[in-house]
């Protein structure tokens, strides 16, 4: 009966430390998307790009943290990247029209104005953020007329 309690106090011990280790990792990817996030928004995309290693590192918001890497990448003109980390974002999360519209500004920055019509059209598919939709229907208006529209 000893040896069945000093095992469970070692299985216990370990959860518990599991916990912890679990919640910790959680608060560093926390603090490295934050910074992201205020590097990217201070116009420091390189930093912002390192950041987001660290909350992707950390698994933190990995959906976010892709995408947000890769709107970093694309504001270096790192389109290529842009695409892969937007990509990694739909991997994760099939209907995130963020990931769509990062993607898609890409393509079209990249002259691949079929796929970024494509993308635009999923952006207005499951988008209900206005502020998201109604650049991307101007974009999918303009690349159906294939008349070049202002792309941020």
């Amino acid at each position: 009966m000893k040896i069945v309690r000093q095992h469970y106090l070692r299985i216990s011990v370990l959860f518990a430390c599991l916990l912890f280790a679990t919640a910790c990792d959680r608060i560093v990817g926390r603090y490295y998307y934050e910074a992201g996030e205020r590097f990217y928004f201070a116009g420091n995309y390189s930093e912002a790009i390192k950041c987001f290693d660290g909350a992707i590192k950390y698994h933190y918001q990995l959906r976010e943290s892709y995408a947000m890497r890769g709107l970093a990448h694309y504001e270096l003109g790192e389109y290529d990247t842009a695409i892969a980390d937007n990509n990694q974002a739909l991997v994760i999360s099939p209907n995130y029209a963020m990931a769509y519209n990062g993607r898609g500004v890409a393509y079209y920055r990249k002259g691949e104005m079929d796929k970024a019509l494509a993308d635009m059209e999923k952006v207005l598919q499951y988008s209900t953020d206005p502020s998201l939709k109604e650049p991307a229907a101007k974009i999918v208006k303009a690349l159906k007329a294939r008349t070049p529209p202002e792309v941020p």
